[in-house]
Parts: C-alpha cells; sequence; structure tokens
C-alpha cells in the first residue's frame, strides 16, 4: 500500500520548482523509456535475496522504482524528491513503494539504511561540490556491501562549449564521478556508456556507473589491544564520557553533573577497559556477559581519533570476543535523537529489537557470522 511518509522542509530550489511545474510532462515523456532497462536488471542483481531495502534518490514520477518492483517484487523501496507533484504522480503510478519529500543534498538526515540506492540523473543538478559530499553521504546510507548505482549526462568530446541550458544543469565527467566514489570508499567499479534518448533536447553522452560500497566491509582483525581502567583514571574516564555524550544527554534529559557522576560510578569498574594501537589510548569501552550475550553499555572514542573507521574497528573485537566465548547475540542500547549512531550499527548488521521513549535497543546475531 503506497504511503507518503511526509514532508521534510527544506527550500525548494529552482530546478525543482521546474520539475514540480512540469510533471506531468515528464512523466509523459519518461515513465516508460526502456532504454535503461538492462542497467536497472543488473543493479537489481546485485542485491542481496530476499527484501533488500532501495532508496530511489531524486525519483521524480516514479518510474525507476516501478522498474525495479517489477524485476524484484519483493524490494522495499523508498523513493525521495523534493517535487510534490512528482512525487503525488509516484504514489499513483507505484502503489507497492514508499514516497518521501525530502532534498537528496540531505541524505544523512534519513534514518534508513539501505541495501542499495539509484539515482537515475539526479546529480546533473547537483554542482562538483554537491557532487562529492552526496557521494560521501551515499557511503554512509548504505549497509556494508551495498551497491549505488548513478546515471547522469556528459557533453561529448568534441563539445567545445557549454550547450544553451538552465545555469542550474551540470554536465559532470565520469573521471570525476569515479573520483568521488573511490575517495569514499566504493569499488568495484562498472561504467556503462549510453546514447541520449530518442529527441532528447541536448545531444549527451549519458553514462551509468553502479558500484558497491567496500570501505566497511572488513575482515582482517583490527591490531587492538585493551587494558583495564585503573581507579585513579576514573576522572579522565568520566570526562570522556561526558565529552562524547554530553549533547545527546542534555538534549534529552538535562545534563546534571553530579548526578552523571553517580550514574557513571555505578558500572562495573572490572567492565572498562581502554582500546589502545601499542601504547597510545583511543578509545574507551565498556561491555558486560549477561548469560548469552554480550551488552555493550559505552563506546567512547577519543575526539582526536572519531571518524578514522575506529568504532567500526572496536565492534569487530567485540564480536570477535563474544564468538570466542560461545554468546549468541551482542547488545547494546542507543539515543534515538543519535540517528548517525542508529545508521553506524545498522550498517555492521545490527537489527532495532526495541523502542522507548528516547532509546532504540539493537542486537547483532554472532551466529550469523558463520553462516
Amino acid at each position: 500500500m503506497s504511503q507518503n511518509e511526509g514532508s521534510d522542509a527544506f527550500e525548494m530550489p529552482v530546478s525543482v520548482q521546474v520539475f514540480d511545474q512540469q510533471a506531468a510532462r515528464y512523466q509523459e515523456c519518461f515513465m516508460d523509456v526502456g532504454l535503461y532497462d538492462a542497467s536497472y536488471q543488473q543493479f537489481c542483481q546485485m542485491l542481496p535475496s530476499g527484501r533488500a531495502h532501495v532508496l530511489d534518490v531524486a525519483c521524480g514520477p516514479g518510474n525507476v522504482s516501478r522498474k525495479l518492483l517489477q524485476q524484484r517484487p519483493e524490494l522495499e523501496v523508498l523513493g525521495i524528491d523534493l517535487a510534490p507533484q512528482m512525487l503525488a504522480l509516484a504514489k499513483q503510478a507505484v502503489p507497492a513503494a514508499r514516497f518521501k519529500v525530502h532534498d537528496i543534498r540531505q541524505l544523512q538526515a534519513l534514518s534508513d539504511v539501505f541495501d542499495g540506492m539509484i539515482c537515475a540523473f539526479g546529480i546533473p543538478y547537483l554542482t562538483a561540490a554537491e557532487v562529492t559530499a552526496f557521494c560521501t553521504a551515499c557511503a554512509q546510507c548504505l549497509r556494508a556491501g551495498g551497491v549505488l548505482y548513478l546515471s547522469f549526462s556528459a557533453l561529448p568530446a568534441e563539445t567545445a562549449e557549454r550547450p544553451d541550458c538552465p545555469d542550474y544543469l551540470h554536465f559532470h565527467e565520469p573521471a570525476f564521478v569515479r573520483e568521488c566514489l573511490l575517495a569514499c570508499g566504493f569499488g568495484e567499479i562498472v561504467e556503462i556508456p549510453v546514447p541520449s534518448p530518442e529527441g532528447a533536447r541536448l545531444l549527451t553522452q549519458d553514462v551509468i556507473l553502479m558500484a558497491r560500497e567496500l570501505r566497511q566491509v572488513s575482515t582482517e582483525k583490527p591490531l587492538l589491544t585493551a587494558g583495564a581502567v585503573l581507579a585513579t583514571e576514573q576522572p579522565l574516564a568520566f570526562e570522556l564520557y561526558k565529552t562524547t555524550l554530553f549533547e545527546h544527554i542534555e538534549a534529552v534529559f538535562g545534563w546534571d553533573e553530579r548526578f552523571q557522576q553517580q550514574r557513571f560510578q555505578q558500572y562495573d569498574a572490572s567492565s572498562f577497559f581502554w582500546v589502545q594501537r601499542g601504547p597510545e589510548r583511543l578509545a574507551l569501552v565498556c561491555y558486560k556477559v549477561h548469560a548469552d550475550r554480550l551488552h555493550v553499555h559505552l563506546v567512547l572514542v577519543f575526539p582526536a581519533y572519531q571518524r578514522q573507521g575506529l568504532g567500526e574497528q572496536i565492534m569487530l573485537n567485540i564480536h570477535a570476543l563474544a564468538r570466542q566465548q560461545g554468546l549468541k547475540q551482542v547488545t547494546l542500547s542507543s539515543f534515538r535523537c543519535n540517528q548517525g549512531a542508529l545508521r553506524f550499527y545498522q550498517r555492521l548488521g545490527y537489527e532495532v529489537t526495541h523502542t522507548e521513549t528516547d532509546f532504540y535497543t539493537l542486537a547483532y546475531d554472532i551466529r550469523k557470522d558463520s553462516l
């Protein structure tokens, strides 16, 4: 059943206003174009089996979403676009998909994590700087090993000058887009040149790039060790706790220094460990084994080492520890307001098992590592 998940308050660029006004005309021209069907089939084949979660970026009237669901009816497709009229048409044309008004320049604001993302002729409406940021956001929103599909128009090599077209339309060189993807951790890049559709006003060289997100797929054992936290080091540990979590605790409960110190002291001291690389301290973790599961209370990375992939290495080490002890699960809680953390854990394979007013409970099934 079709579902409009609401709107986010984004400023509507001139290009979106044009598409909103011309939505019906666009649907008439492009809804049934079969020129790209083979590439959509290849994209579908690269997705995991079962109910893979796919994001259709700049979905327009739902032409791509419909093609995907024709080939893989079990897919869970979410389409986003800034043009409300486009989405109204998409809801009618593709009742099996969900649609949401959302800016493709703000992918990080989405709470979902996807097995595949497809953006058919959306990036020509982004500047070069926005394309770089867009590729980064795609890597963050995809699960490990997720698939990205991009199509865009490039100018033929013999074109000396920019054609007469709106200023908001940008022609990106395939080499530039490939470099962006590689820099963001994508690999296995496939490039497919496609001629412009018959009757196109501008003669361009259409390009399809498909890539797999590889940066977060790591089977190498991280070179990290754990060191016990001494009683004399508790003040340092609390300062890291405060630095890392102050923003979220303040937003949800309000920060009370005395209460938070007392709460921090309630953790079992034997459950705290420094994460080290050689003698260098990188982070603090707190975890405890309960029956057949290992529960992670805290993962606190020093600011100087954040955004370097350390969180993933720590969690892989924790998974290995749980596996060695014959445990079934690793569990943890995360603030609902911290959507970045939620996406991080979901990329690693965690699933939300319980939702409270302010927290998610997540679990990772250790047993699936051996399947």
